[in-house]
């Protein structure tokens, strides 16, 4: 009698962990009156705003914010980020301008970027602490990402950005695909929204979130397709407790549409070659009006979609199919699982799928 009270008892426990809101979304605010919070919560979780909690923080580095994004943390699964800070370069002296304008001026600039500094240290820890959950950052917007560096890209040639450009098996950085009015580009058209931050190294995938808000506005931005990339993830995670959240990156990245697969592998291969020959070294030294030529010529010829680690858009019902294939079958690898969500989304045939594994072992998938 007492081991069936034990199970009834472990079945409600169970339940009640399992209704506890599974998506964290986690949200800078800066004080603007432009509801960014509240359209990326609804991108979360639109289908259920009940399974989203939303912890707002109004100062960098602080440490009773960081006990308490700490709290928060603990009671999710999958953590979206859409927010970014990034230090800033050293102020100049104006001609003209007053030696202790100047002066408040630089003491200003020290402040921020050891709070940067402080806040970036703070989300690394945050994020290697809790390697069981899922992370979600968006990669940001403005075209800031520089040249290709080390197989990825450096943010506005030397300038990184966090906490998108942290590194971790638990991280997904994402990226916005294109959207021509309300519609998605098809797969062959597929380019990355021209404002969007990409990369090879730091950016792991691109989505392009499909649905409007209440109000019927379309949401578009990389704010957007990170909590739309975390609502497939919580899926995945929800749905079958076994998977990590490694592998629940991983599925995301091997289940996307990708524009042009040979396109894909040739990208890879000429970028592994330019970091052995140490070409990217002459590209990445002070920008000059030459090589900025050389960097957009770079980007022209490898397509912008390509620009992204998985080389692809998110693709939900295929990476739920894998999530799925993976858990319920026994014996059947990760990477069997995503290149048989492939053949059954998609029709990729057996060419196709050795081009898929030899794409996945040059981006190390």
């Amino acid at each position: 009698m007492s081991s069936v009270k034990g199970f009834i008892l472990s079945n409600i426990l169970m339940l009640a962990c399992l209704a506890e809101a599974s998506i964290l979304v986690l949200e800078y605010d800066d004080k603007s009156a432009d509801r960014h919070e509240e359209y990326v919560q609804y991108a979360a979780c639109a289908n259920d705003p009940s399974d989203c909690e939303l912890y707002m923080f109004d100062e960098i580095n602080s440490e009773d914010h960081h006990l308490a994004i700490q709290q928060a943390v603990a009671k999710h699964d999958v953590i979206n980020m859409s927010f970014g800070f990034q230090f800033e370069e050293e102020p100049r002296e104006r001609r003209g301008e007053p030696g202790d304008h100047f002066k408040q001026r630089l003491a200003d600039w020290r402040s921020f970027n050891i709070q940067v500094e402080g806040e970036a240290a703070f989300l690394n820890g945050l994020i290697a602490a809790n390697l069981d959950k899922n992370f979600v950052a968006a990669s940001g917007n403005g075209r800031l990402i520089g040249l290709m560096y080390s197989y990825g890209v450096l943010i506005n040639d030397e300038r990184e950005m966090y906490p998108a450009t942290l590194l971790s098996p638990n991280l997904l950085t994402v990226t916005a695909a294109k959207h021509t009015t309300n519609d998605v580009l098809q797969v062959g058209e597929m380019v990355l929204a021209d404002y969007a931050n990409y990369g090879l190294r730091y950016v792991h995938v691109a989505a392009a979130m499909p649905q409007v808000t209440r109000e019927g506005d379309f949401l578009k931005g990389t704010s957007f397709a990170a909590p739309y990339t975390s609502s497939v993830i919580d899926q995945i995670r929800y749905t079958h407790r076994e998977v990590s959240a490694e592998e629940a990156n991983r599925i995301v990245m091997m289940t996307v549409d990708v524009k042009n697969i040979e396109s894909a592998i040739l990208a890879s291969q000429s970028l592994r070659d330019a970091a052995l020959s140490g070409v990217e070294s002459e590209v990445t030294t002070a920008m000059t009006h030459r090589k900025r030529k050389v960097r957009l010529a770079l980007q022209e010829e490898l397509g912008d979609i390509l620009l992204v680690k998985s080389g692809g858009v998110l693709n939900p019902e295929r990476a739920l199919l894998c999530a799925e294939s993976y858990a319920t079958s026994q014996g059947m690898s990760l990477e069997e699982a995503c290149s048989h969500s492939h053949l059954v989304v998609g029709g990729a045939g057996g060419d196709y799928q050795n081009k898929l594994q030899e794409l996945w072992r040059l981006r190390e998938i």
